[in-house]
């Protein structure tokens, strides 16, 4: 059986008006996420055409220590206030290198 890393695209379309304070809700994610052990990548992304689409591209080394990660408190805290920013449901996939 072979090592795969988890590869994770969630694409986020925030409510027009709200384009700044989900972009202040999710850059101080980078850093500490960055350092959370597992983490190999973790990018958060805006469209420069269409400002409120938000990607952010994840790779973890294993399934567990990215369930570690979505667990973490700073993720939680983020969690429980982005729902009211966005347009539509997020759009979460996961990933594997052809």
């Amino acid at each position: 059986m072979s090592k795969e890393t988890v590869r994770i695209v969630a694409h986020l379309v925030s409510l027009p008006e709200k384009v700044n304070e989900l972009k202040s809700l999710l850059a101080p994610l980078i850093e500490p996420t960055r350092r959370e052990k597992g983490c190999i990548q973790y990018k958060i992304l805006q469209n420069r055409e269409i400002l409120n689409h938000f990607t952010l591209v994840e790779e973890w080394e294993n399934q567990t220590l990215f369930e570690q990660h979505i667990a973490s408190e700073h993720i939680q805290t983020v969690s429980d206030r982005i729902n009211s920013l966005l347009a539509e449901k997020p759009n979460v996939g996961f990933y594997e290198l052809v």
